[in-house]
């Protein structure tokens, strides 16, 4: 089983930086997205159907 994660934070660089860094550091880690706001991550989990665990 994979990791999989998703960034939140409304400050677009942090979440650049933290993708970048992650995707260097740890490449077993899946990023599947990031988002300026809960409530960006809520819609696009309904729109595409994603099931958070």
């Amino acid at each position: 089983m994979s990791t999989k994660l998703v960034i939140v934070d409304d400050h677009a660089m942090y979440r650049v930086g933290a993708v970048a860094m992650l995707r260097t550091e740890m490449p077993e880690v899946e990023i599947v997205g990031d988002f300026g706001s809960g409530q960006a991550l809520i819609s696009m989990r309904y729109r595409e159907g994603w099931r958070l665990t």
